[in-house]
C-alpha cells in the first residue's frame, strides 16, 4: 500500500521559510540542501537571496556566481548579483547585469526598473525614462515605477511630463509618500504653490518625520505669504532627522 505520508526536502523548507521571512533559518536549510547536493543552482540563488537580504552582500554575490557557473543562462541570478552589486556600489558591473537578466527574460520588468534606478544613481536620467518607460509597459499598474520615471524627467527639466506621472502614481496608490513629496517638488518649480502645499500635506500624513517635506511645505507656504504656517513648519522641519535627498526615487521591494 502506498505510504501517506508527505516529506518536505530541505530545500523546499527553505523556499517556505524564506517566503516567510524566516532568514535565518532560511539559510540553514538552504546550506543542509546544499550539503547534499552541492551543484544545486537553486539553492545557492535561494542562499544568495537571503545573504543579500540579511545584508551579507559579498557571501550574496559568491552564492549567486555559484549558480552562474553552474547555469550561466539564470535570468533571477543575474538579476540578484546586480542587486548586490548596486548596494556594493559596483554600479557598471550590476548594468551589464541587469542587461544580461533583461535578455535572458524580456518579460521581467524588474531588471529594466532597477536597471534604470542604476541610470538615476550614475546621472544617466535620460537613459533612465527608455528603462522606466519599456518597465511600464509591461507593468503599468506599478506606482513606483511612475514616481521614477517622474522623478528622472524632474531632473532633466521636463517638469510638466514629470508632474503627469507623479499624479499618475499617486492615482495608483493614494498611500505612496515618494510619489506625494516629489509631486510637491515638481509643482514649487512651476509656481503651483496652494498644489504642492497639499501634496506635502499627504506625504505628511503617511510619514510625519521626514524633513525635506517640512521644509518643502514651509518653502511653498512662504511664497504665498502664509509667513506664520512657514515658520511653524521650519520649526517643526528643524526638530526632525531626515534623508538629506529631496528628490525621493520609490524603493523596490523586489
Amino acid at each position: 500500500m502506498a505510504s501517506d505520508f508527505v516529506y518536505v526536502s530541505s530545500l523546499d523548507l527553505a523556499e517556505r521559510l524564506l517566503s516567510a521571512g524566516q532568514l535565518a533559518e532560511a539559510l540553514e536549510r538552504f546550506d543542509e540542501a546544499l550539503a547534499r547536493e552541492p551543484e544545486n543552482a537553486k539553492a545557492w540563488l535561494g542562499r544568495g537571496v537571503v545573504l543579500a537580504l540579511l545584508e551579507r552582500e559579498n557571501d550574496a554575490l559568491e552564492s549567486l556566481e555559484k549558480v552562474l557557473a553552474i547555469d550561466p543562462h539564470n535570468a533571477e541570478a543575474w538579476y540578484n548579483r546586480a542587486n548586490a552589486l548596486v548596494k556594493m556600489g559596483r554600479l557598471e558591473e550590476a548594468l551589464q547585469g541587469y542587461n544580461r537578466a533583461a535578455e535572458l527574460d524580456p518579460y521581467d520588468w524588474r531588471a529594466l526598473a532597477n536597471r534604470g534606478n542604476t541610470l538615476c544613481l550614475l546621472s544617466r536620467q535620460d537613459e533612465a525614462v527608455e528603462c522606466f518607460n519599456r518597465a511600464i509597459a509591461q507593468n503599468p499598474s506599478d506606482p513606483r515605477l511612475w514616481v521614477n520615471k517622474g522623478s528622472a524627467l524632474l531632473e532633466l527639466g521636463k517638469t510638466e511630463d514629470a508632474i503627469a506621472c507623479l499624479y499618475q502614481a499617486t492615482r495608483l496608490d493614494s498611500g505612496i509618500f515618494e510619489g506625494w513629496h516629489n509631486l510637491g517638488l515638481a509643482l514649487m518649480h512651476v509656481n503651483r504653490y496652494q498644489e504642492a502645499i497639499r501634496c506635502f500635506d499627504q506625504a505628511i500624513d503617511i510619514y510625519p518625520n521626514h524633513q525635506s517635506t517640512w521644509l518643502g511645505k514651509a518653502s511653498a507656504l512662504e511664497k504665498i505669504g502664509r509667513e506664520k504656517e512657514a515658520a511653524l513648519a521650519l520649526e517643526i522641519a528643524g526638530i526632525l532627522d531626515a534623508p538629506s535627498q529631496k528628490n525621493l526615487p520609490a524603493q523596490s521591494r523586489d
